[in-house]
């Protein structure tokens, strides 16, 4: 089970699944660390054991790339999935406790984790759905990793209002994003 404060690895690639997974581990309670899959074998390694990351949920190509030494769920793998509840987890999470950790850079280049509470990225998206007129829209696209900050703002702005969110494809990105505006479709 998944407690208050532990983070839980997220190394998918833009997709459903992704979006399942942070939402699945915000649900039970959890914060995620998101890891971009194209990362280099050194930071993904670094951020793991930096952040104390007991669990890491992906797919099985990805895995079969990593060489990391935290246990893996790979979601494309029913045999995992079929013994698992499908009931609502109980969870003890408040509004203090950890949502998410981001990697950044760092000024000396050595990747450094800073750690988002709930209560910090509620008071933002809440803020950002103002600022933004999220509610006027239709919904939002995309195109970020989730290891960019500001991916959480496209990523649940849309959510918390009802709106839709378009996960583009990793691969041509651009052109996907050119392809969506020029279409018409009201965002």
């Amino acid at each position: 089970g998944i407690e208050p404060d532990t983070l839980v690895g997220v190394c998918l690639d833009r997709s459903i699944e992704m979006l399942v997974a942070i939402l699945g581990i915000l649900k039970a309670g959890g914060a995620y660390l998101p890891i971009e899959p194209a990362y280099p074998q050194e930071r993904v390694t670094f951020m793991l054991e930096d952040a104390n990351v007991p669990l890491v949920l992906t797919t099985t190509q990805i895995a079969n790339q990593l060489s990391i030494n935290t246990r893996t769920l790979c979601l494309d793998s029913e045999q995992h999935l079929a013994n698992e509840s499908w009931e609502n987890p109980p969870h003890s999470a408040t509004a203090e406790n950890l949502a998410y950790c981001i990697y950044t850079s760092g000024s000396t280049g050595k990747p450094k984790g800073t750690l988002i509470e709930h209560r910090h990225v509620v008071n933002y998206l809440t803020w950002a759905v103002e600022a933004y007129r999220v509610a006027e829209g239709s919904g939002a696209p995309v195109n970020t990793s989730i290891s960019f900050d500001a991916t959480v703002t496209s990523l649940f702005t849309p959510l918390l209002v009802g709106k839709k969110v378009i996960l583009l494809p990793q691969e041509n990105e651009l052109e996907a994003l050119s392809d969506l505006l020029q279409s018409g479709e009201p965002l």
